[in-house]
């Protein structure tokens, strides 16, 4: 009788990223920025995988992070984080 080897295949981890960031309002002398980006320092095989539609946010094309058009005020997130 040959011994098995019993294969267990987990389904991807998934971890949840909360968190509320504040972009300061411009004033008349500085004009708005068009643009903010955060950058998550995630472990190899990591991605940011999905970001709720509420906050405005996209994902960056690599997955290493979020992005805001026109970011005004505080902007609060909640994005999944998975393995790739």
């Amino acid at each position: 009788m040959n011994p098995a080897t019993p294969k267990t295949e987990l389904p991807p981890a998934t971890w949840s990223y909360d968190d509320l960031l504040h972009y300061p309002l411009t004033s008349f002398k500085t004009p708005p920025a068009a643009w903010a980006t955060l950058h998550v320092r995630l472990p190899s095989g990591l991605r940011v995988a999905s970001v709720e539609p509420a906050s405005g946010a996209t994902i960056l094309s690599d997955g290493g992070g979020l992005n805001w058009a026109l970011p005004r005020g505080r902007m609060a997130f909640k994005a999944t984080i998975r393995s790739q």
